[in-house]
């Protein structure tokens, strides 16, 4: 079964990459998991204790999880299997350690509309998340409509093509 996981930070961004990753898992007949990475808030004092509740955060985490899934299947054009996953764990960590206990064919993220010296100064999730996963990341823009693929462009640096070029999902995408 081919599988498509979502990080999803209940932006804009990442749910429109979670309905751009829906349509992408109904034309390949992949099926969806939505992953959410959440850590609980610590005031800073003289002493470090928590401000929210473990399991409420959970129960929050997984509630809006489901309000993505349901939004989600709602705008798919073919209904579609969509799991949920919420667990407390930074987003690189846990992500990674999803991956390699579901070994995903494609990661779809969104990229959220901040500017260069935003991203820069502060840093993305996915731009983190690029550079630290090994897993194909497909990397969705604001407001982008699935259009089912025709052409591929692919990229690469010219260092060890053919060590490094995964032809095997490349041909699992156009077939």
């Amino acid at each position: 079964m081919k599988i498509i996981i979502v990080p999803v930070d209940f932006s804009i961004a990442s749910t429109n990459a979670a309905e751009f990753a829906g349509n992408l898992a109904a034309f390949y007949g992949a099926e969806m998991w939505l992953y959410h990475a959440y850590q609980i808030p610590i005031a800073l004092s003289e002493f470090a204790y928590p401000v929210a509740d473990i399991d409420e955060m959970k129960k929050a985490s997984e509630h809006e999880l489901d309000i993505v899934k349901a939004n989600t299947q709602s705008k798919l054009r073919r209904a579609i299997t969509i799991n949920t996953r919420a667990e407390m764990n930074v987003l690189q960590i846990g992500l990674a350690s999803f991956c390699n206990e579901m070994k995903p064919d494609m990661i779809v993220m969104g990229l959220s509309g901040k500017n260069a010296l935003t991203r820069f100064i502060v840093g993305s999730n996915t731009i983190k998340t690029i550079y630290d996963l090994t897993w194909p990341i497909l990397v969705v823009p604001p407001k982008a409509e699935f259009i089912p693929v025709r052409k591929i462009g692919f990229a690469c640096d010219y260092r060890e093509v053919e060590k490094t070029t995964p032809v095997a999902l490349l041909k699992k995408i156009v077939a």
